[in-house]
């Protein structure tokens, strides 16, 4: 049976707000994907055990609220949410 191979390309194009959004969204990702990467690897090295993600979720609350944090309170919080399952 042949299968027909399809593809879909898109692109858009943001305005300069969405640009600035969608950077800040995305550096926000990054940061906190890497600080639970570190907090789940010293976690492991200290005691041995992972962290599930309900203790990282927990702990990315925290982060939240602290004070040099400010730009994790301004986006979005789905994305945050998903660099925590990974």
């Amino acid at each position: 049976m042949n299968r027909v191979k399809c593809a879909y390309v898109y692109r858009f194009y943001p305005t300069d707000e969405q640009k600035h959004m969608l950077a800040r969204t995305f550096g926000c990702v990054r940061y906190t994907y890497n600080w639970a990467l570190r907090l789940s690897i010293d976690t492991y090295q200290d005691t041995g055990k992972g962290l599930s993600y309900k203790e990282l979720s927990a702990q990315l609350t925290v982060l939240k609220h602290q004070e040099d944090t400010p730009f994790c309170r301004r986006s979005p919080a789905c994305p945050f949410s998903r660099a925590c399952a990974t």
